[in-house]
């Protein structure tokens, strides 16, 4: 890797907002292990677990346990105390 992309993804690295994606991407992929966990333990479907938590669909309790639900959707703070 050149000295100049090295420079730069030491920037990157050190900046506030990829510390601030970071932290939260973190507290998603938590939060989608306790959601399959929790899941699990009360032997519900994701679409059980949908209906049960008023999401629209079983897509969405997918993405949560994947973590991927926060970057398409933007789950605020509120709603990650919440689950």
């Amino acid at each position: 890797m050149s000295h100049s992309l090295t420079n730069k993804l030491a920037k990157l690295v050190d900046s506030d907002l990829y510390k601030e994606r970071s932290a939260r991407h973190k507290k998603m992929i938590i939060l989608g292990e306790k959601i399959y966990g929790r899941r699990k333990d009360l032997e519900l479907t994701q679409q059980e677990l949908a209906t049960k938590t008023g999401y629209k669909s079983q897509r969405a309790i997918s993405q949560l346990e994947s973590g991927e639900y926060a970057e398409k959707k933007g789950i605020t703070d509120e709603m990650y105390s919440r689950l």
